[in-house]
């Protein structure tokens, strides 16, 4: 089971759903696998939980200053708030201020 990653696929897909609350959803999990099978194969954008725009606006929130970046505490609460398990957890620090994270690469690991 681990090796084919059941169990985050199972984790995937019941955020989406709890995310998106669709009026039917079992015909919304066979759209969302399409979509997987799709950017699988390449011909499609990944059906991320999260998109740019959203993980923008959480940095934003993170960083009410406005200054560019966020400490590195702040970058693992982040993660840990998109649910995001698997991250890079020594990221490249900005060289502005000390033990911080630029906003650019929040969003990119993100």
């Amino acid at each position: 089971m681990e090796e084919h990653r059941v169990y985050e696929l199972m984790d995937f897909l019941a955020c989406h759903v709890s995310k998106d609350k669709p009026h039917e959803p079992i015909e919304y999990l066979y759209s969302l696998l399409d979509r997987c099978l799709l950017f699988r194969c390449g011909l499609v954008e990944a059906p991320l939980l999260f998109g740019r725009r959203f993980i923008e606006n959480m940095c934003r929130r993170l960083d009410p200053d406005n200054l560019g970046h966020i400490s590195l505490d702040q970058y693992v609460q982040g993660m840990k708030i998109l649910g995001i398990k698997k991250y890079n957890k020594h990221p490249l620090l900005c060289r502005s201020a000390i033990d911080c994270v630029s906003r650019d690469t929040f969003i990119e690991e993100a």
